[in-house]
């Protein structure tokens, strides 16, 4: 017997609080990245901003994605092919839609294909 059931739309209050969590993302000399793991943030995830540093951009499209502690990524898989000459922003998916996110915990980030010693900031806009 299939299982049906409906959700009210949540939406946080608009004079909530903004935080910002910026993180450099720095690949070290054979372009690894390790995996980097926020504070525990409570609130929703309202948007996240790629910067590519201006002096030692990524060298390729690369990948981020922002995932959740049951490994669920909070971009959708937006993250993939990010361009390395543009600043790039990403509202999270919720379901087959964009909004705001609700999270509760610590987010890990993880990074591919920046290419050796290159760096790019990323910026978590949370409204609490």
């Amino acid at each position: 017997m299939p299982v049906s059931y409906s959700v009210d739309p949540i939406q946080p209050p608009r004079n909530a609080t903004l935080e910002i969590h910026e993180f450099v993302v720095e690949a070290d000399g054979a372009g690894v990245v390790p995996n980097q793991d926020t504070a525990s943030i409570h609130g929703w995830v309202a948007l996240v901003e790629v910067v590519p540093d201006s002096v030692a951009p990524p060298a390729a499209a690369f990948d981020i994605a922002l995932n959740t502690q049951d490994g669920i990524d909070v971009l959708g898989g937006q993250g993939d092919q990010i361009s390395v000459s543009a600043p790039s922003q990403f509202v999270p998916q919720v379901g087959d839609g964009l909004g705001t996110r609700p999270v509760s915990g610590v987010l890990t980030f993880t990074c591919s294909n920046i290419g050796a010693s290159n760096k790019v900031v990323i910026k978590v806009t949370v409204e609490k």
